[in-house]
């Protein structure tokens, strides 16, 4: 049988179910292979508990692990695609407040103060490589509300907004996105380490049935050994 690329094999001899004699023997044995972490592993407990033990097999193990591998793969391309996506958010985000910035930026040269009003209609300023003229075009075309009295389609995006803006509001604007961008990427790290828990399960699970196999297989070539 192979298992995520490795094949289990049963030494020459030896058959895939144990026999009824075998697998009393190897009762102590199989209680002893773990450590009592591995034995605390849920999904390992009905290998060394409430299974009998003529049904113990080499087969049964790869079964359950095969079981477990199946949950695991899923997690780990749920948190994968959600990672994936907090990416694309989080970058997406970073560009907008480089706009906001630069919109910030350019309302300053046009009136120090950042409580006075600036008409957006009276200059064009660039961000991210795109020119923007009038100002407020790239309010509209980014879609960034609450920030004035603005005007929206069926849809609920904004398709025009006043004319006169301070800079405050864009200051404003700009610290709810980073809130909003800081948001994400707390939670993409707390995917990371869903993620790496999960390979790491993985990893486990493979190492550890792998080990109980060859546990078996040892005891098996042992109790043939005496009997000859």
């Amino acid at each position: 049988m192979t298992i995520d690329g490795s094949t289990l094999r049963l030494p020459p001899g030896v058959e895939s179910t144990p026999h009824a004699d075998v697998t009393a023997a190897m009762e102590d044995e199989r209680l002893t292979a773990f450590t009592a972490e591995e034995v605390d592993a849920a999904w390992i407990r009905p290998l060394v508990a409430g299974v009998p033990t003529e049904s113990l097999s080499p087969e049964m193990m790869l079964i359950m692990l095969q079981q477990r591998l199946r949950g695991l793969d899923s997690q780990i391309a749920m948190e994968t695609k959600g990672i994936q996506e907090a990416a694309k958010a989080s970058e997406a985000l970073s560009e907008l407040i480089q706009g906001m910035a630069a919109l910030r930026d350019a309302m300053a040269a046009k009136k120090k103060k950042s409580g006075d009003d600036v008409n957006l209609n009276t200059f064009a300023f660039t961000a991210n490589g795109v020119e923007y003229n009038p100002a407020k075009s790239f309010l509209i075309e980014h879609n960034i509300q609450d920030l004035v009295e603005g005007t929206y389609d069926a849809d609920g995006n904004l398709v025009s907004v006043e004319d006169h803006m301070t800079r405050d509001v864009i200051i404003g604007k700009i610290e709810t996105l980073q809130l909003q961008q800081r948001t994400i990427n707390s939670g993409n790290e707390m995917s990371m380490v869903r993620l790496q828990a999960a390979i790491g399960q993985r990893q486990q699970a493979i190492q550890l049935t792998t080990n109980l196999v060859q546990n078996m297989n040892q005891s098996c070539l042992d109790i043939i050994r005496n009997t000859k």
